[in-house]
């Protein structure tokens, strides 16, 4: 019985298959940093009832409540100002967003620098 002819594989679907292949990127530490506890931490953290509103709306004279925990000061890693609880802030996911965003350099911004 005659075997069946060989397909064809373009050089792209060959480079396409060497990529996936290679292992993914090292992250950076800090994302080591959230995991179940932190969940768990972040959680308590939000239904304490001076924590439960979004402390840039409420400075905007808006209600709305908080969704996410900031660090105030970016952690950057490191884990002694990761769990320090005065670091932290409650915000609503729009206002969060937009902080990151504004630190980290997102959507074309300069990349602040902690003073």
């Amino acid at each position: 019985m005659p075997s069946a002819p060989k397909r064809y594989q373009s050089p792209i679907g060959q480079a396409k298959v060497k990529r996936l292949k290679q292992p993914a990127p090292k992250r950076e530490s800090r994302a080591g940093l959230y995991g179940r506890l932190w969940d768990k931490t972040a959680k308590g953290f939000l239904r304490a009832s001076e924590n439960a509103l979004c402390v840039i709306c409420r400075r905007k004279g808006r209600i709305e409540p908080a969704k996410c925990v900031d660090h105030i000061t970016p952690h950057k890693g490191d884990p002694v100002l990761f769990w320090e609880a005065t670091n932290w802030q409650g915000l609503c996911l729009s206002c969060h967003s937009r902080k990151t965003a504004q630190e980290d350099g997102g959507f074309g911004n300069p990349i602040r620098r902690p003073k």
